[in-house]
């Protein structure tokens, strides 16, 4: 159902009713009247934000960095000295798009000590390019110790 207020406005407008690319070329694109600047928050801004909300900032998975956006380790301590997290996922199982699982748990693990970071765990479950994750370490030999979990558990209570 069309709203007449609307098509009057846009025969006012336009001299007719446009098609929705000519309406978006118009109204929306920048410098037009409905154009509104995308912006992406940066890691050091959202951490801000988490700190002020009482959060602990936590670096995500760093493997998945490594192996789908090409970030070396140098990209990724660039990245904590910036953002400053309180720690960093380092036990984290990365299952790469041919379905091959990556363990860097004692590589990232390692780079949490160097760094003062607490390590978390956590396991993902994306969907990317008809590729699908198992969610979880399920089919893998990954365990953790529970004084490790016990440790995790203390580090991210607030």
């Amino acid at each position: 159902m069309k709203n007449e207020k609307n098509n009057e406005k846009l025969m006012l407008d336009f001299g007719h009713i446009p098609n929705k690319g000519e309406f978006i070329e118009a109204i929306m694109n920048e410098d037009c009247i409905a154009y509104v600047e995308k912006r992406t928050p940066t890691p050091k801004e959202v951490a801000g934000v988490i700190r002020k909300a009482g959060g602990k900032v936590v670096l995500a998975h760093p493997v998945a960095y490594v192996y789908q956006d090409n970030f070396t380790d140098e990209d990724i301590l660039k990245l904590v000295r910036e953002m400053k997290p309180d720690g960093i996922e380092a036990n984290y199982l990365f299952v790469d798009t041919n379905g091959k699982i990556i363990d860097e748990t004692d590589k990232w693990n390692k780079f949490a000590k160097e760094n003062d970071l607490f390590v978390t765990v956590g396991t993902d479950f994306h969907r990317k390019e008809g590729v699908y994750k198992e969610i979880g370490f399920t089919n893998t030999d990954f365990k953790l110790e529970n004084e490790v979990i016990e440790k995790i558990i203390k580090n991210i209570s607030l």
